[in-house]
């Protein structure tokens, strides 16, 4: 089942994610906006991360992998 935080519902707050950020290769690039969306489970863990912006492959797929590593309460 599929929700967003509404008036009624208290949004989730991130406990943690695997190191302090994404492990971006050296030689690869971001630039301006990246736009990220995910799922978060009733148990906390992210799923279906998809992360779209100005970069190269392999830096996006990295900030892909950082909150694919996130947990939530």
């Amino acid at each position: 089942m599929r929700a967003e935080a509404g008036e009624d519902q208290i949004p989730p707050v991130r406990k943690g994610c695997r190191g302090r950020g994404p492990r971006i290769p050296d030689g690869e690039t971001v630039t301006g906006i990246v736009h990220a969306h995910y799922l978060i489970g009733a148990d906390g863990k992210v799923s279906e991360v998809k992360v779209t912006g100005n970069g190269t492959a392999l830096a996006l797929k990295a900030i892909q992998r950082y909150i694919a590593s996130c947990t939530y309460v």
